[in-house]
């Protein structure tokens, strides 16, 4: 499940990460912007921190705008999904492991009780009924 979820994030990625580079590429040809300009309303967009001083004017990079965020936004939402669920396996595994470390002892324990249960005194045991 490891290597599984890790490949998976790292697919996502690239895909968000390419996809992502296009749309800035192909924005900046629609709003005739410098090619870095472009990539930064990309960057800005995909990670919804869009400082607003590139914005979409025409109906093109309007249009564009509209499917790089809903393509590329989701799937960098589904990467730290992925990265989130791998890291909490992880700790509920370890969690799991020391409650059923506990519960072994416990019993361990209530076996050692009933197993020596003929050595505690009969009064000791009536008042535990009550």
């Amino acid at each position: 499940m490891r290597a599984f979820t890790h490949r998976r994030a790292v697919v996502v990625l690239l895909v968000a990460g390419t996809l992502d580079a296009i749309g800035g590429l192909l924005f900046s040809l629609t709003e005739h912007i410098a090619i870095g300009n472009g990539l930064f309303w990309a960057v800005g967009t995909a990670t919804t921190a869009g400082a607003g001083s590139i914005v979409p004017v025409n109906p093109a990079g309007k249009t564009l705008a509209v499917l790089v965020e809903l393509t590329v936004i989701p799937l960098f939402a589904a990467t730290f999904s992925l990265i989130t669920t791998r890291i909490t396996e992880g700790h509920l595994k370890r969690e799991a492991k020391v409650l059923h470390d506990c519960l072994d002892g416990v019993d361990a324990k209530a076996s050692h009780i009933i197993f020596h249960s003929s050595e505690i005194p009969n009064d000791i045991l009536e008042r535990s009924e009550d």
